[in-house]
């Protein structure tokens, strides 16, 4: 069942015809939710995003390329054909659900079942909420299914603010948040808000930037993503990890080191997502990881995140690790 939030107010732009949804949001668990008009995303936003793709930031993510116009503009006929509405929401994860065996070394947002899986049923649950007041609209359900700019949505229905480390940063929870939205016709159009400054409660705060073990993040908010160690273990999925940084490596999937040191992450903060399924990898080691064959992993790591990234990845990841665990027994010794 969802976890309840402890917020007193679900932060999010909500006009008065859509206030029924920060009840039904508290009910699934969500962190914040917001309204907005659906249409081409700000100039600014589009810019910063053609100039992350010119700089190369984006790495081998070539699928990050394709399909601008849509992704620029959820009303395109690919998306959702006159999409009156976007609803954006947040779904915050805290610790991640487990502690324990393999999981220490998963980042925290995978450390539950597959959130994609859950955030999506939600949602669902939301759409259809949204339904049952507006009999006839029509809606689409994303969480990392289409070319959609989630942080900017997020921003524009004023979910919280874009953190130096990338990140959405939702007021009394913090960074550590997964991204869903809503696409909706015949629905009231809210008014338009403008989203908040870049880093409007960093203020002079660079903890992310200096704390980054690879120098993957800069002073404006971009990562680099050729230098990021969470793009390495999950999204490389074709060329092996240059040795500078795989040694750099503490995590299995992802990395946490960003949101760890951000002042305004609330360390209380619960996570919304459910255990992995059972039996999970509590018991497994990063021998049996490094060794396993691609059936049984696939077997142990069922709808978890894990598991998008592939067996070949999490295997030569786990060699990295070995490898880098190996080298200070040697140093210590």
């Amino acid at each position: 069942m969802p976890q309840n939030i402890e917020l007193d107010e679900i932060p999010g732009q909500i006009d008065p015809p859509w206030a029924f949804l920060k009840p039904l949001a508290r009910s699934q668990g969500l962190a914040a939710i917001g309204v907005t008009p659906a249409g081409p995303v700000e100039s600014r936003a589009a810019d910063r995003f053609r100039e992350w793709l010119a700089q190369g930031h984006h790495a081998s993510m070539h699928y990050m390329t394709r399909h601008l116009a849509q992704r620029f503009d959820p009303t395109h006929s690919k998306m959702l054909t006159d999409a009156h509405v976007v609803v954006s929401a947040a779904l915050g994860y805290g610790a991640g659900a487990v502690d324990f065996g393999l999981w220490r070394y998963v980042a925290a947002h995978a450390r539950s079942m597959d959130y994609h899986l859950v955030l999506k049923q939600r949602l669902g649950v939301i759409a259809r909420g949204i339904e049952s007041r507006y009999p006839g609209c029509r809606y689409r359900v994303f969480v990392d299914t289409a070319p959609l700019m989630e942080r900017t949505w997020a921003l524009q229905a004023r979910l919280g603010h874009l953190g130096r480390n990338g990140a959405l940063i939702v007021s009394g929870v913090g960074g550590r948040v997964v991204l869903g939205e809503i696409l909706l016709v015949g629905v009231p159009i809210p008014p338009a808000a403008s989203p908040p400054p870049l880093f409007a409660s960093c203020g002079e705060c660079d903890a992310c930037v200096k704390a980054c073990p690879s120098g993957a993040l800069g002073e404006s908010g971009i990562v680099d993503s050729r230098l990021c160690l969470s793009f390495h273990s999950i999204e490389n999925r074709q060329g092996p990890i240059p040795p500078a940084l795989a040694a750099l490596m503490t995590l299995l999937f992802g990395c946490d080191r960003c949101t760890e040191v951000c002042p305004l992450e609330r360390a209380e903060a619960p996570c919304a997502l459910e255990p992995p399924p059972t039996p999970g990898p509590d018991s497994i080691t990063l021998e049996e990881i490094a060794r396993t064959d691609e059936s049984t992993l696939r077997s142990w790591l069922v709808n978890t995140a894990l598991l998008r990234t592939g067996a070949k990845v999490l295997r030569r990841n786990a060699h990295h690790l070995l490898a880098r665990q190996d080298a200070g027994k040697s140093r210590m010794s």
